[in-house]
């Protein structure tokens, strides 16, 4: 059974180990219909796939296409064929299944839950904002303290397409309204968030 963490009332978290690292798999409650975010890598795809069942989600959000993010994409779906997969229109092409839903920059998931496009680490990446709870879900256009990076950042150059370019997408992340930021890798910043994100740019 995978562990799962509630990181505020809209958003739950779920730990996928792996000898590299663990990684992170978000729901994001919303009476609106339940929001799978990534998909986690294929060794603990029957897992993951266990512990979002209960959420009876009604779509799965890519925040972009690297393997750690999608590899678990196609086990998925074997078990939930109904499960509508949603991705970046410039990211879809590295998904390994076909994209249901392709997004726009500002456009809504479900009412309320944003994706706002933040390339750099990768060309299509996404953040998801939740405006009422001022919850930024910054996938990887954001490192937080621990495997790959010493302190709050940008994503390292190691695993980017274009530095420079994810910096200006955190300057575009910031004129949003956020209090709350959660990561895929590092620590969250669950208090005053933007500020300490504007002291990294």
């Amino acid at each position: 059974m995978l562990k799962t963490n509630e990181l505020t009332p809209k958003v739950d978290e779920i730990l996928v180990p792996h000898p590299e690292s663990t990684y992170r798999v978000f729901v994001i409650k919303t009476e609106h219909g339940n929001i799978v975010v990534d998909a986690g890598v294929e060794e603990q795809a029957e897992l993951l796939v266990q512990a979002i069942k209960p959420y009876e989600p009604c779509c799965i959000v890519l925040t972009e296409n690297h393997w750690d993010h999608v590899a678990g994409l196609p086990k998925i779906l074997e078990a939930m064929p109904d499960l509508t997969v949603v991705a970046h229109e410039e990211e879809a092409y590295g998904v390994p299944v076909s994209v249901d839903r392709l997004l726009k920059d500002q456009e809504e998931i479900v009412i309320g839950v944003k994706a706002l496009h933040a390339p750099g680490h990768s060309l299509g990446n996404i953040a998801i904002l939740i405006e009422e709870e001022k919850t930024l879900i910054a996938g990887d256009a954001i490192f937080g303290k621990g495997d790959y990076a010493d302190s709050l950042s940008p994503p390292p150059e190691k695993y980017s397409r274009d530095v420079p370019q994810a910096i200006e997408s955190i300057r575009y992340l910031l004129t949003h309204d956020f209090d709350k930021l959660i990561l895929s890798h590092g620590v969250h910043e669950l208090k005053n968030a933007k500020e300490k994100v504007m002291q990294i740019i």
